[in-house]
């Protein structure tokens, strides 16, 4: 789609993967992606007046894929991933339900908002401002080789690391143990780092 408008009290559903390349436009009724992706490809990807989305199906993905600066709209989202190149910028706190992915060339900054991701992170990018992990239902998995700000994690089920990770700003370890011993992945702190009850399974990594 080129510019998509709801308009409709009985709203839509998506029977498949979609691209809006300019604004949806949510005037009124429920826009519900399903479990499907939604790719949103516009400098203005969402309007919304009295219209809104449903984007936390489990399965659902939400893809911010502009070549350039993007707010991400506030919903609930269960995948919510970013791409092509650019600054994607939360506009309200935001818990992402499933898989968090930040793509190569692209930047997630939080906003100054509260960020958090429930499952795991997938960063070729960079995720600017603060992320915790948090609300797991089993361990968080940290892949990619992208560069996070600030880190916490806050977690019983602990986290993994899947890749060389490197924190450019503070790592906080407040639950859970953040485990590098798998495969002995190196972890890079570049800030302060602090145990405020949480731990961390070092195995044979580098940890600087």
């Amino acid at each position: 789609y080129g510019n998509l408008t709801l308009n409709d009290v009985n709203g839509a559903t998506t029977s498949a993967s979609n691209t809006v390349n300019g604004t949806l436009t949510l005037t009124a009724g429920n826009f519900s992606i399903g479990a499907n992706t939604l790719n949103l490809a516009g400098s203005t990807p969402i309007s919304a007046t009295t219209g809104t989305i449903t984007a936390n199906t489990t399965g659902a993905t939400v893809n911010y894929s502009s070549a350039g600066a993007q707010t991400i709209f506030n919903t609930s989202y269960f995948n919510l991933s970013t791409s092509t190149s650019g600054t994607k910028t939360l506009s309200a706190a935001e818990t992402i339900l499933g898989t968090l992915t930040v793509g190569s060339g692209t930047t997630l900054s939080d906003g100054g908002f509260s960020l958090v991701a429930n499952g795991s992170v997938s960063n070729a990018g960079t995720l600017s401002g603060t992320l915790t992990l948090s609300g797991g239902g089993s361990a968080h998995t940290l892949s990619g080789a992208g560069t996070y700000g600030n880190l916490i994690l806050n977690d019983a089920q602990g986290a993994t690391l899947g890749s060389a990770t490197t924190i450019g700003g503070d790592l906080t370890l407040t639950s859970g143990a953040l485990s590098t011993s798998g495969s002995n992945f190196a972890l890079n702190v570049g800030g302060n780092w602090t145990n405020n009850g949480g731990s961390i399974t070092g195995g044979t990594s580098t940890v600087t």
